[in-house]
């Protein structure tokens, strides 16, 4: 067992503490200093992470960058013109008490004697929590080196979340949030970062038309698991059940903090296995592979996100001085950009049937590509030994990233290149979201 595998059964913290001769309180302040990692590299955040498998798809936490990713980030001989950042908000709590109150359903008279939490828990659902914070004003502070202009616009969705991971970022970086009004549209109105709730043709074409593959994962994947789970809990459930009862345990035992772990959360998570937990992360990788990443060409779900992309190309024909922008949203903003860029493109596409070692071996995991707090950035660059142009290096999760476009590839990419990838004459959005 590495050390945070062991994290994972409570039962043995007190033998591990007296066997290391060490407190809690130590533990904790050596798990802040040291980012969670164990000397197997198997854990990467805080004491949240190091709990029960490493892989939650796009709820994965935020695995930081080691020292070497962002070392020398720009190249020798080039100069910082400006930049732009895309992020996703930070870890988050449950959006609402639903997922909560069917897992109490569920449960009624199995092995588990599982309630909600009595506090009232309302004025969380859908912030983000302590370690979201400490994720996004750690990710600020990182970016704290290219901070040579002003930041000219910070950008959010209407959703708190993504306002709340805006001013961990600003605090991060060195910014008082107060000194930076947070602009952001209507969720009814918002087709750059919420375009994926205001496409009629996206959200109906894709609950009509559900991929085969997702469907047959429900067979292929969460049979078994849901067999085995109504078992242990001497009820029968169905897959849907079981994801439900998975996702519940990922918010009171990944999203909680310490202090408010309870007991029988454990017992509710201990109903799958690291196993079980990859492949439930494998379907929804599959889930959204299709609905808004790579497979979804039937959707249009990448393509809707092209006037998102048209900004930040705007942004950088116009960022000088070392100016920057800046805009948070969500997994579903993020996951269609990162898709347009030609990140993640499994070849060939994800299937429900593949053997584990082409599951172990997928390019397209989320949990990796687009965790909590996932970022883009687009650093403008002038390298006079390189062109006349502006080049425009790309920063995925903070780590340098090659372009992968048909107009461009390598570590550098010329503007007017990266403009030709995406001409406006193709974005037309109202008529791909046309009914």
């Amino acid at each position: 067992y590495s050390f945070c595998t062991l994290l994972r059964h409570t039962s043995y913290l007190p033998i591990i503490m007296k066997g290391l001769g060490i407190s809690f309180a130590s533990l904790f302040v050596w798990l802040s200093i040291t980012g969670g990692d164990d000397v197997n590299g198997v854990c990467v955040e805080e004491t949240e992470i190091c709990v029960l498998g490493e892989d939650y798809s796009s709820k994965t936490p935020y695995p930081p960058p080691s020292a070497t990713d962002i070392q020398n980030r720009i190249p020798e001989g080039c100069e910082l013109l400006g930049w732009t950042y895309l992020g996703r908000h930070a870890s988050r709590y449950a959006t609402g008490s639903k997922t909560c109150d069917q897992t109490q359903t569920i449960l009624q008279g199995s092995s588990i004697d599982w309630t909600c939490p009595s506090e009232a828990d309302a004025n969380k659902y859908g912030h983000i929590t302590q370690l979201g914070a400490r994720e996004a004003a750690a990710i600020g502070s990182r970016f704290a080196e290219f901070k040579q202009g002003k930041i000219t616009k910070v950008t959010t969705t209407a959703k708190l979340r993504t306002q709340q991971t805006a001013q961990a970022f600003l605090s991060g970086i060195g910014e008082d949030p107060q000194d930076h009004e947070l602009s952001f549209v209507p969720l009814d109105g918002d087709t750059k970062l919420r375009f994926f709730d205001n496409c009629k043709k996206y959200i109906l074409g894709y609950e009509t038309q559900m991929p085969a593959e997702v469907a047959k994962s429900k067979q292929t994947i969460l049979h078994p698991i849901s067999t085995r789970a109504s078992k242990i809990l001497n009820k029968q459930i169905t897959e849907k059940e079981t994801e439900t009862l998975f996702n519940e345990c990922f918010y009171k035992w990944i999203g909680e903090e310490v202090s408010k772990r309870r007991p029988i959360d454990q017992k509710l998570c201990e109903l799958f296995t690291d196993d079980d937990i990859d492949m439930i992360s494998y379907r929804k990788d599959l889930k959204e592979y299709y609905k808004k990443g790579p497979g979804s060409q039937l959707f249009n779900g990448t393509k809707i996100s092209c006037g998102l992309v048209e900004d930040l190309i705007q942004d950088l024909t116009d960022l000088s001085n070392g100016d920057a922008t800046l805009r948070f949203a969500h997994a579903e903003t993020l996951v269609p950009v990162y898709s347009l860029l030609n990140i993640g493109m499994s070849a060939p596409p994800l299937m429900a049937e593949w053997p584990q070692s082409q599951i172990d071996g997928r390019e397209w995991r989320l949990s990796s590509i687009c965790p909590m707090a996932s970022n883009a950035a687009f650093l403008k660059l002038s390298c006079p030994a390189v062109s006349s142009s502006p080049q425009i290096l790309f920063l995925l999760n903070e780590r340098q990233r090659d372009w992968d476009l048909p107009t461009c590839s390598g570590k550098l990419c010329p503007l007017e290149k990266l403009a030709e990838a995406f001409p406006l004459t193709a974005c037309v959005w109202d008529q791909m979201c046309q009914v």
